[in-house]
C-alpha cells in the first residue's frame, strides 16, 4: 500500500508541477511582451499610420525571443493588420478565422477602463495603464495559449490618435511537438503527448480547462513508479515472516530515499542543460534571460556584444563543422581567460557567433566607463586573435563589439541588446576589429540604414539608378579607346548618395548583381555605336561568386548584338583574395567566354606579385590617389614608373586614373603609360571625343552631368 501510494502522490506532483509549469510560461509571456507593449517607438509606429516593415521585424524578433507560433497585430477598428506564423506571413484566410474567435477576448479587453490611457506622474513622465489578458482556449479546433496586450506608450506622446489602442496577440499551440518536448524536458516527463480518449494503464493524465472550466487539452506521460521498486523488493521478503518486517521496513525505507534523491539529481541536471549551450558550455540565451533582470537590478552592469568578423568565410571555406570547433574552442579559451582575470564576468552564447559579457560597470557615466570597458574588449581581443590551428592551417578571428551602461542605455534587457546591436553593427562598418560604445545617433544611423534599404529596393524597381561614364584616352595620340561605366544614384527623397554607401549595401542585401546586370545592359547599348570602342565595368565578389552570372552576361551581350571583346570586367585587389581558387575558376571563365580583365585600384590593395602571376589581366589601372601628386613630388613619379615598368614586364597595358591636369598628363608620357583616364584640364583631346561620348549615352537614354568629369569610384 506504500507503494501504491507513493505511485499516486508521484503522479499527483507531476501533475501540479505540470499545470504550473504551462500557466507560468504563459505568464513569463505576458512579462516578456511588456517592454514591446508599453512602448514609445512601438506606439508611434502602429497607432497612427502602421509601419509595415517594423511592425513585420518586431513582431518576428518578439516571436523567437517568446517561442511563440502565431502573431497578430489587431488595429483599433478590430480589423486585422499583421499576422506572422515564424517569419512568414500568414494569409488572410488562415488569419481571420483565429480574429474572430480571439473577438470575445478582445472586446474584453478593450472594455476595461483606462487600457489606454497613460496616467502622468510628479516626474513628467508617464505610467502606462495597458492591459494584458491571458487565457487557455481552442482555437480552430486545436489547444493553444493565447497573451493578449494593449499597445501603449510608455511616456506622454503627442500627435497619437484617440483609443482605443492597437492589441498585439501571441499564440503558442498547446499541442505542438516543440512545445511538448520543452515542457517535457523542463519537467522531466517521459513521453509527454495529448492524451487519447481512453487513457492507458499507467499513464498520467491532466486536463487543462478554460475559463469557463470546459475542458481544452487533456495531456497524458509515464508516470514515475517510485513505488514499483519498493514492492518488487519488499513483497517476496514479507513471506519470509514477521520477524523480518522491521529490517525490510528500513531497507525499504533507504531504498525509497534513494530514488527520490535521483529524481532530484535528475531535474537539477535537466535544469542545468536547460540553460547551457551544448557548443560551447557557456550558458545561453535562456540563462541570460533568467539571470540579466536580477544582474541589472543590483547595480550598473556593462553589457558587450561579441560579434566575430568574417566568420562565415570559415563555415563557406572549411565547412560548418569546422566553424563548430573554431567555435567552441574560442568561447573555451575566452571562458577561461575570463575566470583567471575577470571573475566577476560572465559570458553567455546568444546565438551563431554572437556572444553578450555582462560584467560591473565602473561608473554609472557613459563618458567615463568607456575607456575601462575599450582596455577590457582589447584584452578580449588579443585573446581571441590567437592563432587556431584547423584543417592543417592556423586560423585567427577577429571580432567587433557594442558596447552599453545599464542603466544609462536602457534598464531592460531587451533595450540594452538592441543599443549594443546598434552599435556593433557600427563598429563592423567602420573597420572591424574594434568596439564602439552606444551613442544616440547609432540610432539614428541605423534608421537611416533602414531607409535607405527601403529606397534601394524602390530604386531598382522604379529604375533610378543611373550609369555615368569617364573616358579613356590613349596618352600618346589622345585617341579616344574607351569609357569606365560608373553607376550613380540620385534619390528624389535622400538625394545623391555615393556609391562609396549603396554599393557596400547592396552587397549586404544581397542586390548587387542586380545593380551590376542594370549597368551592364545600359552600358551594352551604348556600345552599339563603333565609336567607342570598349567599356570597363567592376565586377564584384558577390558577382563572381553567383552562379549564372556569366550565362546572364552574354545573354545582355547577345541580345545587344555586342561582343564580349568590347567589354572589360575590372576587379580589385581585395577581390582576389576571398577565395583564389573560386575566384580563379571564375575569371578564367570570363576570359575564355572571350572578356577583357583589368586589375582596378592597384597599389591601394595587398599588391601581391603573386596575384599577378597568378591570374591573367589584361590591364593594370593606377589608383587616382598615386596620381594626384604626379608632376609635383619626385617620389610620386618613381611609384608610378615602377608600376608602369611591372605592368609592361608582365606584358599589361598601363591605365592611370584621376589625370585632371596637363603636368599630370605630360609626366605619364614620359613614363611611358599606355592610356589616361579623367577629365584633362587644358589637355589636348581629340575633337569632339568627350562630346561624342556623350551624346551616345544621351541617345541611349543615360544621364550625362557633372559626374561624368568627376565621378567617384564604384
Amino acid at each position: 500500500m506504500a507503494g501504491w501510494q507513493a505511485d499516486s502522490l508521484a503522479r499527483e506532483e507531476e501533475g501540479r508541477r505540470l499545470a504550473q509549469a504551462i500557466q507560468q510560461q504563459g505568464q513569463d509571456t505576458l512579462r516578456m511582451l511588456e517592454p514591446f507593449a508599453v512602448s514609445d517607438e512601438a506606439a508611434l509606429n502602429l497607432h497612427a499610420e502602421p509601419d509595415p516593415r517594423w511592425a513585420q521585424r518586431e513582431l518576428a524578433r518578439h516571436m523567437a525571443l517568446l517561442q511563440q507560433d502565431v502573431a497578430l497585430l489587431v488595429r483599433p477598428d478590430g480589423f486585422l493588420e499583421l499576422a506572422l506564423a515564424g517569419r512568414e506571413v500568414l494569409p488572410p484566410a488562415q488569419a481571420a478565422p483565429l480574429l474572430a474567435q480571439l473577438a470575445p477576448a478582445i472586446a474584453a479587453l478593450r472594455g476595461q477602463r483606462n487600457a489606454h490611457r497613460p496616467q502622468a506622474t510628479t516626474l513628467g513622465t508617464t505610467q502606462g495603464q495597458g492591459l494584458r489578458l491571458l487565457l487557455t482556449t481552442r482555437l480552430s479546433g486545436r489547444p493553444a495559449q493565447v497573451a493578449l496586450a494593449t499597445i501603449i506608450p510608455a511616456t506622454q506622446v503627442a500627435n497619437l490618435p484617440p483609443p482605443p489602442p492597437p492589441i498585439v496577440v501571441m499564440l503558442r499551440w498547446l499541442d505542438s511537438p516543440g512545445f511538448l518536448r520543452g515542457v517535457s524536458s523542463a519537467q522531466m516527463l517521459a513521453g509527454l503527448r495529448v492524451a487519447p480518449v481512453l487513457a492507458e494503464e499507467g499513464l498520467a493524465t491532466l486536463t487543462l480547462p478554460d475559463a469557463t472550466g470546459a475542458p481544452v487539452l487533456r495531456l497524458a506521460w509515464d508516470a514515475q513508479r517510485p513505488g514499483a521498486a519498493l514492492r518488487q523488493d519488499v513483497l517476496p521478503f514479507v513471506w519470509a515472516g514477521v520477524v523480518l518486517v522491521g529490517l525490510m521496513a528500513f531497507w525499504s525505507a533507504w531504498r525509497l530515499r534513494r530514488t527520490v534523491r535521483a529524481l532530484a539529481e535528475r531535474e537539477r541536471d535537466a535544469a542545468i542543460a536547460a540553460h547551457t549551450d551544448a557548443l560551447t558550455g557557456l550558458p545561453n540565451r535562456r540563462a541570460l534571460l533568467a539571470q540579466a533582470p536580477a544582474l541589472l537590478a543590483a547595480q550598473p552592469m556593462l553589457l558587450m556584444v561579441l560579434d566575430f568578423d568574417r566568420f562565415k568565410r570559415v563555415n563557406m571555406g572549411l565547412g560548418h563543422a569546422a566553424g563548430d570547433r573554431l567555435l567552441a574552442g574560442t568561447a573555451q579559451r575566452l571562458g577561461e581567460w575570463l575566470r583567471d582575470t575577470q571573475e566577476d564576468a560572465r559570458l553567455f552564447r546568444l546565438e551563431g557567433d554572437q556572444f553578450v559579457l555582462l560584467v560591473p560597470a565602473p561608473s554609472e557615466l557613459p563618458a567615463q566607463a568607456r575607456g575601462p570597458a575599450l582596455r577590457l574588449f582589447a584584452r578580449l581581443r588579443r585573446a581571441i586573435r590567437q592563432a587556431v590551428l584547423l584543417e592543417g592551417g592556423e586560423i585567427r578571428l577577429d571580432v567587433s563589439a557594442g558596447m552599453v551602461l545599464s542603466p544609462a542605455h536602457g534598464t531592460t534587457l531587451d533595450a540594452l541588446l538592441r543599443h549594443a546591436d546598434a552599435a556593433t553593427q557600427a563598429a563592423k562598418r567602420e573597420g572591424r576589429g574594434r568596439a564602439l560604445m552606444f551613442e544616440p545617433r547609432l540610432d539614428r544611423q541605423h534608421e537611416h540604414r533602414l531607409a535607405l534599404e527601403s529606397a534601394l529596393l524602390r530604386a531598382l524597381r522604379e529604375g533610378l539608378l543611373h550609369v555615368h561614364y569617364q573616358p579613356q584616352f590613349d596618352a600618346r595620340t589622345g585617341a579616344l579607346r574607351g569609357a569606365e561605366a560608373l553607376v550613380r544614384w540620385d534619390d528624389p527623397r535622400l538625394g545623391a548618395i555615393s556609391p562609396a554607401e549603396f554599393i557596400p549595401l547592396a552587397e549586404e542585401m544581397g542586390v548587387i548583381s542586380d545593380v551590376a546586370l542594370l549597368v551592364l545592359r545600359q552600358a551594352v547599348s551604348l556600345l552599339r555605336d563603333p565609336a567607342i570602342p570598349r567599356l570597363s565595368v567592376n565586377l564584384s565578389v558577390m558577382q563572381l561568386r553567383r552562379d549564372g552570372f556569366l550565362d546572364q552576361a552574354l545573354s545582355v551581350l547577345a541580345e545587344a548584338g555586342v561582343p564580349p571583346a568590347r567589354i572589360e570586367f575590372e576587379v580589385t585587389e581585395g577581390v582576389l583574395v576571398e577565395d583564389t581558387v573560386a575566384v580563379k575558376h571564375r575569371l578564367d571563365a570570363l576570359r575564355a567566354a572571350g572578356f577583357a580583365l583589368a586589375l582596378d585600384d592597384f597599389g591601394t590593395g595587398f599588391s601581391a606579385l603573386a596575384y599577378l602571376r597568378l591570374f591573367r589581366f589584361d590591364r593594370l589601372k593606377i589608383d587616382r590617389s598615386f596620381i594626384r601628386d604626379l608632376g609635383q613630388e619626385a617620389e610620386a613619379a618613381a611609384v608610378v614608373s615602377s608600376v608602369i615598368n611591372l605592368g609592361h614586364g608582365l606584358g599589361l597595358e598601363v591605365v592611370a586614373e584621376g589625370v585632371e591636369a596637363p603636368a599630370q598628363l605630360a609626366e605619364l608620357r614620359r613614363l611611358g603609360c599606355d592610356l589616361v583616364q579623367g577629365y584633362l584640364t587644358g589637355a589636348p583631346m581629340p575633337p569632339g571625343a568627350l562630346k561624342l561620348l556623350a551624346a551616345r549615352a544621351s541617345e541611349a537614354g543615360m544621364r550625362q552631368d557633372h559626374a561624368l568629369d568627376h565621378p567617384a569610384p564604384l
